[in-house]
């Protein structure tokens, strides 16, 4: 059986969040493949902000929106996003943890797209330093809904200061 992989990468910024307030940057870095339209996957928002974060809740940022293409309609197509805990800026060893969600909204052809892993978390103190949420779909278009949470309330210490992590959607169609 040959699989080819063809990803796509969107790369979500940057995810900042300052003690007493958090900034969200979206963007995404697109990557060029050969034979026929790729899938796509692109985050679709603009720049987010926070101005005060409650050390005693977690702090949730806006929904993300992210178009999603799936031209292959005859073969699976999976979407994932990947977050890892966000680390100080200024103390690359303080991290604090972080949350996805996702659901398919309500645009696009939902009804292709299935969430196959709706919450995921990391625990950096345990060593889970990554956190994956993801959807499947047997061809069609649609638009996922990512939330980003900042856990800095399970915490016993959060360092003052901007915090920073990197959401990455990546999409696929095994051949």
């Amino acid at each position: 059986m040959d699989t080819r992989p063809t990803a796509h990468q969107g790369s979500l910024g940057r995810l900042f969040a300052v003690v007493g307030a958090a900034f969200l940057y979206w963007s995404s870095v697109p990557e060029c493949y050969g034979d026929g339209p790729p899938p796509k996957i692109r985050a679709n928002g603009k720049n987010q902000q926070i101005t005060q974060i409650n050390p005693l809740a977690p702090t949730v940022f806006p929904e993300q929106g992210w178009n999603i293409t799936a031209p292959n309609p005859f073969g699976p197509t999976y979407a994932m996003w990947t977050i890892e805990p966000f680390q100080s800026v200024s103390n690359p060893a303080m991290q604090v943890d972080a949350a996805l969600n996702l659901r398919m909204l309500g645009r696009g052809n939902r009804d292709n797209w299935q969430v196959i892993v709706p919450q995921a978390r990391t625990q950096w103190t345990q060593g889970r330093m990554a956190a994956s949420v993801a959807a499947g779909s047997e061809g069609g278009n649609g638009e996922a809904g990512i939330t980003v949470t900042f856990l800095g309330q399970e915490q016993s210490l959060v360092v003052e200061g901007i915090y920073e992590a990197t959401v990455v959607g990546t999409i696929s169609e095994p051949f």
